[in-house]
């Protein structure tokens, strides 16, 4: 084997054709599914009906479990003010004991000055839940619940 053969085969990110295999075959569970969220690299994901954040002014303790307030994002929007952190899970459930599934924020949402990850793109093998959402948005932004506003790609582990 060449050392770019060998480079190949430890780079691997599924295209969606495979991503689309792989869950055909049950290697990859994405609960809802649509087969319109998939993309050249990767599965655009949405943000569920709820949103967490801290109180205005309150210091946060490394050492404490902070308190947060939950809110529902109602049907007509729920405004995200600029640079205040925002957190939230995904409407999909993502499965999967056969890749590593990444974060990633979408171009378009990203173009809208708000970020969905901040930190926390990397999930673990034999991930099995929803994904959280770190939102920081650099303009005041609205956003809908069940909104795609992120994708996750999936790569293959050796």
């Amino acid at each position: 084997m060449t050392i770019q053969q060998n480079q190949e085969e430890l780079a691997m990110i599924l295209t969606g054709k495979e991503i689309y295999k792989e869950i055909q075959e049950n290697r990859i569970c994405i609960e809802p599914f649509s087969d319109q969220n998939i993309n050249p690299n990767s599965y655009d994901i949405s943000i569920g009906t709820t949103i967490n954040f801290y109180e205005e002014n309150v210091v946060l303790d490394m050492t404490e479990e902070n308190e947060f307030v939950e809110a529902v994002i109602p049907e007509t929007g729920f405004l995200l003010r600029k640079n205040k952190f925002y957190f939230a899970m995904s409407k999909e459930v993502i499965k999967t004991d056969h890749y590593v599934p990444i974060l990633h924020n979408r171009s378009g949402v990203a173009r809208k000055g708000l970020f969905t990850h901040i930190t926390a793109d990397l999930m673990q093998v034999k991930h099995d839940g929803k994904v959280m959402l770190q939102l920081l948005p650099f303009a005041d932004t609205v956003i809908y619940p069940n909104e795609t506003i992120a994708q996750i790609s999936f790569w293959k582990i050796f």
